[in-house]
């Protein structure tokens, strides 16, 4: 079994962007885009949420077959109950293709 975590949205209210790009050699590009924040509700309950998307294609080394393009997306919601309880809700997409038959 494979236990990872992934990241929490921000605690800070309001709107928080990051974005990363990177162009290589053979037609690499990789990005990843990510929004978060938190709202405030009644009393010390807060909702959370982050979305999340990445992308990466290339052409590989290989002279035939060799491109590939890769895509991810996450949703997560976080509900702060107070200091010490999170409830976690999270629905990722995945989708990749290559040369290759």
């Amino acid at each position: 079994a494979l236990n990872y975590q992934t990241r929490n949205p921000s605690l800070e209210p309001g709107l928080n962007f990051r974005s990363k790009h990177v162009y290589g050699s053979r037609a690499l590009y990789n990005t990843y885009n990510e929004v978060s924040g938190t709202e405030r509700l009644d009393g010390d309950d807060s909702i959370g949420y982050l979305l999340a998307f990445h992308q990466r294609q290339g052409n590989g080394f290989r002279s035939e077959n060799s491109d590939y393009r890769i895509t991810f997306g996450s949703a997560k919601v976080q509900w702060n109950r107070g200091d010490h309880v999170r409830l976690y809700f999270q629905q990722d997409a995945y989708d990749s293709s290559h040369g290759e038959a």
